[in-house]
């Protein structure tokens, strides 16, 4: 019963950790780019930046994840989510 329930654990813990990860955070951060758009919140200029540099994020992404990610590289990609969210409107 018990490991049952460690397993249980574990299994949910993994669940949440890969709801937080860099591509879900990626997709989350076009969710929200996309909101404030459609909300009139930004400037056709503002999108395309904006949008240019999530592309680029994306793009980096996928580039380095196929050779792995070091936990400095990931702190990076963390580090230039948190900036490009701090500047989209809520």
């Amino acid at each position: 019963m018990c490991s049952i329930l460690l397993l249980a654990g574990l299994m949910t813990g993994t669940a949440s950790a890969s709801r937080g990860g860099i591509r879900y955070r990626i997709h989350e951060t076009q969710e929200r780019l996309d909101r404030a758009n459609a909300a009139g919140l930004l400037s056709r200029y503002q999108r395309y930046r904006l949008q240019h540099k999530l592309d680029k994020i994306r793009y980096k992404y996928d580039r380095t994840k196929e050779d792995g990610l070091s936990y400095s590289e990931r702190e990076k990609f963390e580090r230039a989510l948190d900036e490009l969210n701090d500047v989209i409107p809520r």
